[in-house]
Order: C-alpha cells, then structure tokens, then sequence
C-alpha cells in the first residue's frame, strides 16, 4: 500500500494581521500591530497534502480558538467542541429544521451544498466528509468555532443575523490572510452579506 506523503507547512496566524498583511508560509516570525502592544502569535499547521476525511485535530482547534478569540473578543472556551461528520443530504435537512429545533447554526454555503453547521445543545461541529485542513475549508471551521465561542460564553444577541455578523466578520479576515474572498470562495456578495448579518433585513 502506498503511503500518502505529508507536506507540513507552517502559515502564522498572528492579530496583526488585521491589518492587511499576508501571511504566506513563514518561519515563525510575523509583523507586529501597529503601536498596539504585541500579541502571541498562533502558529497553525495546515498538511496540504493531508488526506480528505480527517476530523480536524486538537492543536489546530487550539490554535484556530485562540485567533477567533484575538479577533472576536470573545472569550476562549472552557471546552471545545466536538466534531462529527454529516453527508450534505443530512446538512441539508437539519438546516431546514433549524426553526423549529432552536439548536442548528450553519456555516456559510455554496450554492449546491452547505459546507459546515453546527449545533450549540450537543456543542458539535459537523462537517462534510470531503473536508480538509485548506485554506477555504479552514475559513468555514472559524465561523463555526465563533458560534461554539458564542454558545459556551452564553452570549444573547437580538436577532439570529447579529450572530452571524462575528462569524462571518471572522471568517472574512481569515480568507483575506490568503488573497480570498468571500464572494469568490462561497459566492456571497455584499448585499447578500448585509442581508445575513443585518436584523430585519
């Protein structure tokens, strides 16, 4: 049997970063904000070459935790939360039962499938089984981490919309730390942006 051959790369998730600069593939070292004063910079590991189908792990949950956290403000979570994996078929209809279920928060979706959902009674993550650590995918693991973040500290928002404003506000700046956007990554343009994080909209 052939093994698959991994290729560890480092990229540094650090608060600066906020400020535009990209970040790439680096050595560990990384830009400084302003004349704020410095925070700890996050160092993520992403396999590239890591198969589909893994569950992500405890260092990369921690490391995505803590840049939420510097992002958001919101406070780290006292546990984590646990992952499972769900075919598109069954997002799918847990997402159309999120009104009556009061539990079902998802992630942004692309226009044939949802890509991430999660659920705050069972503190759970699920994600589809083709997953991987890349870029992208990451992004929609940060907006699912900031609900997780949201639940754990019991944070009351006026409306469904405003919780999904740091979520996606999140995950923006993360794809923006790979020369991505949210329109050319899920197809979500502004209006459609202002319409899912806005109240009464």
């Amino acid at each position: 049997m052939q093994r698959v051959r991994y290729v560890r790369m480092f990229v540094v998730v650090h608060a600066a970063f906020v400020m535009g600069v990209q970040p790439a593939v680096s050595d560990g070292s990384g830009p400084e904000r302003g004349s704020e004063p410095p925070v700890a910079t996050q160092i993520i590991h992403l396999d590239r070459a890591a198969p589909a189908g893994v569950l992500p792990d405890a260092e990369l949950v921690r490391s995505l935790t803590a840049w939420v956290a510097d992002q958001t403000g919101l406070p780290q979570p006292a546990s984590p939360p646990r992952f499972a994996f769900a075919s598109a078929a069954v997002m799918a209809a847990m997402s159309i039962g999120e009104g009556s279920s009061g539990g079902w928060l998802h992630s942004t979706d692309r226009s044939d499938r949802i890509e991430a959902m999660y659920d705050t009674r069972r503190r759970m993550i699920f994600l589809p089984h083709s997953w991987r650590p890349e870029p992208v995918n990451l992004s929609a693991l940060v907006h699912e981490l900031v609900h997780h973040m949201q639940t754990e500290e019991g944070r009351i928002y006026a409306c469904a919309e405003a919780r999904e404003a740091p979520a996606y506000a999140a995950q923006i700046e993360w794809l923006k730390r790979f020369g991505l956007t949210l329109e050319d990554s899920y197809g979500i343009d502004g209006l459609t942006l202002l319409v899912r994080t806005n109240c009464g909209m």
